[in-house]
């Protein structure tokens, strides 16, 4: 597998995605909590692995896709939400 010495970059995005991503749920969590939100499962299932592997250096290019995979439902989410209030 892939590792964080033969590619930085990708790394370093991982953790740069991941993190954007925790702080969008973090921001989440002040409104609209009235139970489980879809965002909770999104950071619990894609971003927090995207995070650990990318900080374990292990398995990059799954980390990515983890990563790239929460991006695009919490975009998807947000403008689902953002339509319906």
């Amino acid at each position: 597998m892939a590792s964080g010495r033969a590619f930085p970059l990708l790394r370093m995005i991982v953790l740069a995605a991941g993190m954007a991503q925790a702080l969008f749920w973090s921001l989440t969590i002040g409104f609209m909590r009235n139970g489980l939100l879809p965002f909770d499962l999104v950071f619990l299932w894609l971003t927090v692995p995207a995070l650990a592997l990318g900080v374990l250096d292990d398995s990059l290019p799954l980390a990515a896709g983890l990563a790239l995979a929460g991006f695009i439902i919490n975009v998807g989410l947000l403008a689902l939400f953002a339509g319906t209030a």
